[in-house]
């Protein structure tokens, strides 16, 4: 496998690398480092007739120097996870969408910004998740790598729109048999059928419970997948933050779901459930494009 990383060289690059360096070991994955420039470019292009010598001499200084960086974090990745690095130059969310379809994977990470940070700042984490064509994987810088010693808890949320069971069985292909594998169902919010009449009001059993459970069942086994089932009310307010308070409750390790890819109007109207988890999630996210 075939896994690009993306490192910010001017934000703690070491962090990342430490979470790369697991989940690598973890996939038997070859770790191809990306960075994308702080520098805008070439300022002779830039800046056109002016004369730039003094400003290109040192451009190319602290080209030289990114580089020069980059080259010594590679060198700190064992031989056997070892493959290329580069520096790019373009938008960050951009550029690394725009390379991420000639790898099996890509990698970064995020502070998981909320509020006006967010607002001002943006992420990079989540436009990349929004547009690149390879399945994505998340890491909060804040937390800890995944563990060594023991087979990983992987989660998987879906609900009755969708039952796309891709994601988790990418999860269970690349982190093996052993991976203890746990399905989170949406259903229908339970105010609903009170509202409709249709609750039974003495057990208050979810009208909606049964076929689910049997929809879910039959999907999974079609797909020789085991894993465990969880279900709960549908997400309705904050749906990416509600799920990452189920992978805390449930202790797993990795979230994975898919992503359409929303853009423009679309996007602005209905957000991404995916994005919004990205950002709250206690644990990495694989997020696979549908």
């Amino acid at each position: 496998m075939d896994m690009m990383v993306a490192v910010d060289l001017a934000d703690g690059p070491e962090t990342v690398m430490a979470h790369a360096l697991a989940w690598a070991s973890r996939l038997g994955a070859t770790i191809h480092l990306r960075s994308v420039s702080h520098l805008l470019g070439d300022p002779a292009q830039l800046f056109g007739d002016i004369d730039t010598a003094t400003l290109a001499q040192e451009w190319a200084r602290c080209r030289a120097s990114e580089a020069s960086a980059l080259e010594r974090l590679s060198s700190k990745i064992p031989h056997r996870l070892r493959g290329s690095n580069e520096l790019l130059v373009g938008p960050p969310g951009a550029t690394l969408s725009s390379v991420a379809s000639g790898f099996d994977l890509l990698l970064l990470g995020t502070h998981g910004r909320t509020g006006l940070k967010r607002l001002f700042l943006g992420s990079v984490a989540e436009r990349v998740v929004r547009e690149a064509n390879a399945p994505v994987l998340v890491v909060h810088l804040d937390g800890d790598p995944p563990p060594e010693d023991r087979a990983l808890k992987v989660m998987a949320p879906l609900d009755a729109s969708e039952i796309d069971l891709r994601p988790l069985q990418l999860a269970r292909e690349w982190l093996g048999p052993d991976t203890a594998l746990h399905v989170v169902y949406a259903l229908a919010d339970l105010r609903l059928y009170e509202e409709i009449g249709l609750l039974r009001d003495q057990t208050r059993e979810h009208p909606h419970r049964e076929w689910a459970e049997h929809q879910l069942s039959t999907a999974l086994a079609e797909a020789g997948i085991e894993a465990e089932q969880h279900y709960t009310s549908s997400f309705t307010a904050n749906p990416g933050g509600e799920l990452a308070e189920v992978a805390a409750a449930l202790e797993v390790d990795l979230v994975t779901m898919p992503t359409h890819g929303r853009r423009g109007l679309q996007h602005l109207a209905y957000g991404s459930v995916a994005e919004r988890l990205v950002r709250s999630s206690p644990c990495a996210t694989l997020i696979v494009r549908g």
